[in-house]
């Protein structure tokens, strides 16, 4: 009777181990169909390369065992940047890793960062009083957007789907911080957050003319225009009152923003204090927040 009671009790044991390997294999194995296709709608190939490090020219498999070579684009285009915010948009992760050749180094992410920053001072918009950052607090790592652990089947994607995030920060009554996710193959800097000590001095007034000019400057310098206007509206239903500036790309494949939120001007209208600057594209339309 004993016997038979460990047996079951085994049995069950056994059981219950072999629903929970088949249950985490059957869950990794959808993961794995999901990206891929998402993937195969976005046109994009996994590239084979070892899991902590993405080869500068990389092999793809076409079944009859013949390598293609990847070659690496030196610029960015609409249609690169529409599979790249594919995949950010709809990762649910990161995969940190070291960079290739032909990948821009830790510093030269940072001296483009700060050379961005400048620009807001040298253009007008936002004084150089205002991104006073304690570079012994500067972070930042390179890393790709993934759909699953290490992509699919152990893989990363080509180069130009890396980037650097960096991070500054400040101290004091000034200290703010300043993030962006800059394309670690171009140079191009995809995303600027800017977060404002909202009582710093000295003030800064931003219009609807300015959040043009951001948006503008952003573009230009990533590479892309658009022969459509650059639409601007000031919400104050919101809290806290915003700007937003967008401009369609690719014929509605992405969206230029800029959301620029803060304190309300005391005198005049459509003008605010800004606390925080967020310029970045998007496949999503629903991430442009306009209220009519």
């Amino acid at each position: 009777m004993i016997n038979k009671q460990k047996i079951l009790t085994f049995a069950g044991i056994a059981l219950s181990l072999a629903i929970a390997v088949g249950g985490w294999v059957l869950t990794s194995m959808l993961i794995n169909m999901k990206s891929d296709a998402l993937l195969s709608v976005s046109g994009i190939t996994w590239i084979n390369t070892p899991v902590a490090h993405p080869t500068d020219t990389a092999e793809q498999n076409t079944g009859d065992n013949t390598p293609i070579l990847y070659e690496v684009s030196p610029t960015i285009t609409e249609s690169d940047i529409i599979s790249i915010l594919q995949i950010h948009e709809s990762s649910g992760q990161e995969e940190p890793h070291e960079p290739t050749s032909d990948q821009i180094s830790m510093e030269e992410a940072i001296s483009i960062g700060e050379t961005t920053l400048a620009m807001f001072d040298i253009n007008g918009i936002i004084p150089a009083e205002r991104f006073i950052f304690d570079k012994t607090k500067t972070t930042a790592y390179l890393a790709q957007s993934t759909i699953s652990p290490h992509g699919s089947n152990g893989s990363f994607l080509a180069p130009i789907y890396s980037y650097w995030m960096l991070v500054f920060k400040g101290d004091g009554v000034d200290g703010g911080s300043a993030s962006m996710r800059i394309n670690a193959l171009t140079g191009k800097i995809l995303e600027i957050d800017l977060q404002f000590n909202q009582y710093s001095y000295p003030e800064v007034y931003v219009s609807l003319d300015d959040a043009k000019n951001i948006l503008t400057y952003f573009t230009t310098d990533i590479g892309i225009t658009s022969d459509a206007d650059i639409n601007v509206q000031y919400n104050d239903v919101s809290s806290p009152p915003s700007i937003i500036a967008y401009q369609e790309f690719a014929d509605g494949g992405f969206y230029a923003i800029a959301n620029i939120n803060g304190r309300r001007h005391p005198d005049e209208h459509n003008k605010i204090i800004p606390i925080g600057i967020h310029i970045y594209l998007s496949t999503d339309t629903h991430r442009i927040l306009i209220r009519n």
